[in-house]
């Protein structure tokens, strides 16, 4: 005798009788299977059909760990086999006291800590590694936040190595504006300076010691707020004017605009899905994806992104991370 079973495709379910095509994955239409559960599960791809049984619910283990104080950003770097935070906590006057700490990232001791100057606060911080150095470090942008400034025009990149548990700042570098974005980059990193997108490279100095030198820019943004990278591709998220699209051109060592979103939106997170879909969420709670005009006939409509899809979130996204389904 067939029983009524459920079919499901990625993590959505669909009673036997329906059919649906999500994501690449189509679910047969079947009206019978014979089964001794009702916990039986079928799942159908392009050339294969897998059955099996649903298990009980798994839970994860989560472990919460106090700082005492609140945490910006978190990076984490297999190589020391640690976390580096940026936090900060207000004394006993209520100002606003900034720091670098450093975790163990199996037992979460805290390892090192870094105050930063008055007024410095971290903005961003990623693990990276540069062409021909076998070390990896920890690159922290901040800014200046002075009270009679509406927004920052002085911040810094400081370049930690973690040496014996420890942070040891081994170069420091003053920008002209707030640092909102630090990314690794074929070698390289890149750094969202106010309206500027900034290329730095390693470079030893004649002194025999290492430096950052500026290799190229773009600066036709209004505020920079977060940045993302595939290959050659950068997108860089607005504060008023939305995503652009780049390419860094390596044998030239410059960027070059391919295309721009013309509405105005304040992004607070951007990701890039593949060479023409970008995802970002903006400041009104709803999240985009955009597509570029690849097809389009002139040259001024393939520079001008168009809207894919888009649908409302309940909070404000701040971050994307891709993962396989």
């Amino acid at each position: 005798m067939g029983l009524k079973v459920n079919f499901g495709s990625l993590d959505h379910m669909w009673e036997a009788g329906k059919s649906l095509k999500k994501d690449g994955i189509e679910v047969l239409k079947l009206n019978f299977l014979k089964s001794r559960s009702q916990q039986d599960l079928a799942i159908a791809k392009e050339g294969e059909l897998t059955i099996g049984t649903i298990d009980d619910i798994q839970k994860l283990h989560i472990r919460t760990v106090p700082l005492g104080e609140h945490a910006r950003r978190i990076s984490h770097q297999e190589q020391s086999q640690t976390l580096a935070v940026c936090s900060f906590q207000n004394d006993t006057d209520e100002n606003e006291m900034h720091f670098v700490r450093l975790f163990d990232d199996q037992t979460f001791e805290m390892m090192s800590v870094y105050e930063l100057e008055t007024y410095e606060c971290g903005c961003s911080i990623v693990s990276c590694s540069f062409t021909d150095v076998a070390n990896t470090y920890y690159c922290v942008g901040t800014a200046i936040a002075l009270p009679e400034e509406v927004e920052p025009t002085k911040g810094r990149i400081l370049i930690f190595v973690v040496e014996n548990g420890k942070l040891q700042l081994i170069v420091e570098k003053e920008t002209t504006g707030a640092v909102y974005s630090l990314n690794s980059f074929h070698g390289k990193f890149l750094a969202a300076v106010n309206q500027k997108i900034q290329l730095y490279k390693w470079m030893a100095s004649d002194e025999g010691s290492w430096e950052l030198q500026l290799e190229c820019g773009y600066h036709e943004r209004v505020l920079s707020l977060c940045v993302q990278t595939r290959g050659d591709f950068i997108v860089v998220g607005d504060l008023i004017e939305s995503i652009s699209l780049l390419m860094y051109k390596r044998e030239e060592g410059r960027f070059e605009e391919l295309a721009h979103d013309r509405h105005m939106n304040w992004i607070t997170a951007v990701e890039i899905l593949d060479d023409d879909v970008f995802i970002c969420a903006e400041n009104k709670f709803n999240l985009l994806t955009l597509r570029t005009n690849a097809e389009a006939p002139t040259k001024e409509k393939r520079a001008s992104s168009r809207p894919s899809a888009s649908t409302t979130s309940a909070c404000l996204s701040t971050a994307f991370t891709t993962a396989p389904l």
